[in-house]
């Protein structure tokens, strides 16, 4: 393992779990290769139904009417039995959708939520319902309005909210400034209404950003943050092309919008993935490009790691590829995620030993001590641009473009909530393993009226009174605590 370290000054934005970590044995295991028919390029994250089993969609493949396959959605058990649950674009004109790049969601109801990027009614995308028994229901095609103010090409996963709607992103669409349109986010409620809450580049140069592709995250005082590829007030130089560099955004569930930062390729630009939570209410996230030691703000680089306050305090905490060497990784793009050591874990997509051309990507985890790069790709799975996810077991798994792999570190299994922020009183679903025979659930010491559902699945009633903090579930074998804390929503 490569270890590097952060610069000392970097360090107060970042709050860890003070656990005393031995060194862990890592097994990785390729589960799946798709070889088209299948599904090809599941380019996104895993996500755990209430059965303990994993799902997620291929962007390409299947046997769905487009050239390629148009997309599938699978299912994968912990041993790697690979079922096709669903192939896009077998109904006529694809009004099912079609390439479904941002994978699922698992909504309260036990169903799954995604999009389709193109497809539906007006061939620019879709939002689905996906049910357990395998029938997908078409909710919203985009387009729908003139000029496709609603959005079009959603590309960034949905998030369910504590108020029970659905919130997404689009790529393109919604203010015309930018060709094809500046993106726009957008609620749909249980019923099917939909709104669009913002349509980017309201202003001549899109200072407010363009582009949203990664998934919006719904912080502890309610509001919803994320991230633009492009727009901002700084202009980022590639080889080919400039472009500005994108920002960091708080929206209201009104609309709302403040713009918290604004990139500069030394600190890293085009962020494509969205942004994570840490414990202490601040928000983690990657640059795909940018932030080398030798660029200045108009230079290029192989992409940054960095935190930011709700408040718009920014610091890079990691950048890529220094000194020309890329043996830690390069061009990030997934989201991070917290797992339950209290590190911060992803991948990036080339970089790494030297097994490929410009190598083929790593697996990092990031503490206070500083950056890890945990395993190397190599030419037989190689460029994991999705999002690493964490099973209840303690076991993560990804994807490559041709792969599905789990990697194994040791952790201790963890229950996880469907939703993780919330308000008193309202149900939730807590998943786990074992959980049959469970004598109690409490919120951060507050116990709380609960129904074993399955072995897989429990639901709860918050407590009222309830503060923010770990959840407990004591089961017939111990206990298991929560990877993260639930956030009391006000």
């Amino acid at each position: 393992m490569k270890k590097l370290n952060l610069s000392k000054r970097m360090l107060p934005i970042l709050f860890w779990l003070t656990i005393a970590q031995c060194a862990l044995a890592q097994t990785f295991t390729t589960l799946v290769t798709f070889d088209g028919t299948n599904g090809f390029t599941p380019s996104t994250s895993l996500v755990q139904g209430i059965d303990g089993n994993y799902y997620g969609t291929t962007e390409e493949g299947g046997t769905g009417s487009c050239k390629i396959g148009c997309g599938t959605i699978f299912r994968i058990t912990s041993t790697g039995s690979l079922s096709t649950l669903y192939n896009f674009c077998e109904s006529p004109n694809c009004l099912d959708g079609s390439y479904p790049i941002a994978g699922l969601i698992l909504g309260f109801d036990g169903n799954f939520y995604g999009v389709t990027t193109t497809g539906g009614t007006y061939n620019s995308g879709t939002i689905f319902k996906f049910s357990q028994s395998g029938a997908l229901t078409t909710i919203y095609s985009f387009c729908a309005l003139d000029r496709c103010a609603d959005g079009n090409w959603p590309e960034g996963p949905l998030l369910e909210a504590s108020d029970g709607a659905l919130y997404g992103v689009t790529a393109f669409g919604g203010n015309l400034r930018c060709s094809g349109g500046c993106g726009t986010i957008f609620r749909i409620n249980p019923d099917g209404s939909f709104a669009t809450l913002y349509t980017f580049c309201s202003q001549s140069g899109c200072p407010d950003g363009a582009a949203p592709v990664g998934a919006l995250v719904q912080a502890t005082n309610g509001n919803f943050y994320g991230t633009t590829t492009n727009g901002g007030m700084y202009t980022c130089s590639g080889n080919l092309y400039s472009q500005t560099c994108g920002t960091i955004f708080q929206i209201t569930s009104k609309g709302e919008l403040t713009t918290l930062h604004n990139f500069r390729s030394i600190e890293g630009y085009y962020p494509y993935a969205g942004l994570t939570q840490g414990m202490n209410g601040n928000f983690y996230g990657t640059t795909y490009q940018g932030g080398r030691g030798i660029c200045n703000d108009y230079g290029c680089g192989v992409g940054t790691i960095f935190g930011i306050t709700r408040g718009g305090v920014f610091h890079t905490l990691y950048i890529f590829g220094k000194n020309d060497d890329t043996s830690d990784g390069a061009y990030p793009s997934g989201n991070l995620i917290l797992a339950n050591d209290g590190d911060l874990y992803g991948t990036t997509q080339s970089g790494g030993a030297d097994t490929c051309q410009a190598g083929c990507g790593t697996i990092f985890s990031l503490s206070r001590s500083g950056l890890t790069t945990l395993h190397d790709f190599d030419g037989t799975d190689e460029n994991p641009d999705g999002a690493l996810f964490q099973a209840t077991t303690g076991i993560f798994y990804g994807t490559t473009p041709g792969t599905v792999f789990s990697f194994d570190l040791g952790l201790q299994p963890f229950v996880t909530l469907i939703r993780d922020a919330a308000k008193a009183n309202e149900m939730d679903g807590i998943l786990g393993q074992g959980l049959t025979g469970t004598t109690n659930v409490s919120f951060n010491g507050t116990s709380a009226s609960f129904k074993v559902v399955s072995d897989t699945l429990l639901k709860v009633q918050i407590p009222g009174g309830v503060t923010t903090g770990y959840v407990t579930v004591t089961t017939p074998t111990g206990s298991l605590t929560s990877n993260i804390p639930f956030y009391v929503i006000p």
